[in-house]
């Protein structure tokens, strides 16, 4: 079986890629037996994070699937805590039995998702956490996102002044 570098190095072309996922996703199903849901963001850039967008296409992901057992497969930097919350009462409301399986990361939000799951399949290079809230604001700069931790932090600081 080849590793995962080669599979990468051996695809040349977006149909190609788009194919060889297919052929793959078909592998894993068939060893399963149950449907294989794939989450995957490009952990090198800051937008690839779950963000409200991505309610949808969890909701569109599992539209069509009638069994009750799934498996999905997560690679995630983290996200919004409020979204992962509302992906996991879409996908608690609809399958009874939930096995993620990590490859490697489920980062801060991506890690409260694998955590709602039935089961976690994980080797020596997968990694969880930390989780990390953060809330995002209007400044007079423009969009600002802070660690809940360093407001709750400042709130403190500013009444033990008062």
């Amino acid at each position: 079986m080849p590793t995962f570098n080669e599979t990468i190095k051996s695809v040349t072309n977006p149909k190609e890629s788009y194919d060889k996922r297919l052929e793959l996703i078909k592998k894993v199903e068939a060893i399963t037996k149950r449907p294989l849901l794939v989450y995957v963001a490009d952990v090198n850039k800051a937008e690839s994070i779950l963000k409200p967008e991505d309610k949808t296409g969890f909701s569109d992901l599992i539209e069509g699937i009638r069994e009750k057992q799934v498996d999905l497969f997560i690679n995630s930097p983290g996200g919004f805590a409020e979204v992962t919350e509302a992906i996991v009462s879409m996908i608690r409301a609809k399958f009874t039995n939930i096995r993620f399986m990590i490859p490697n990361m489920a980062k801060s939000a991506g890690t409260l998702l694998v955590l709602s799951g039935n089961e976690l399949l994980m080797d020596h290079r997968s990694e969880l956490g930390p989780v990390d809230p953060q809330i995002e604001y209007q400044s007079v700069e423009g969009k600002k996102r802070e660690a809940a931790e360093d407001i709750i932090d400042g709130f403190e600081e500013a009444k033990s002044v008062f």
